[in-house]
């Protein structure tokens, strides 16, 4: 398992409670969470959703203080792998 991976399991496994319970995660953050897991920049995810990426940034930053996750990618990696297990 690569390094990053590891790593990203192991913060997961630390945090507060699952995020399958949104951890009082609004819609829209949810809809970012979805979009970053795809690797979309700020930019990219303001276009489509037609907010601002400083918006943008800003729900970004509201996931990870709600999460406790360290950093985007965490937060990418952890909805990748949350998808792949409800399938």
């Amino acid at each position: 398992m690569p390094a990053l991976q590891r790593r990203c399991k192991e913060l997961r496994e630390r945090m507060v409670t699952s995020i399958d319970d949104q951890d009082g995660l609004t819609k829209r953050e949810l809809q970012i969470m979805e979009l970053l897991a795809t690797g979309n920049s700020n930019r990219a995810i303001g276009d489509r959703l037609f907010i601002s990426p400083h918006t943008v940034a800003n729900h970004v930053r509201h996931i990870l203080e709600k999460t406790g996750m360290p950093n985007r990618t965490a937060v990418a990696t952890y909805t990748v792998e949350r998808k792949g297990a409800k399938k």
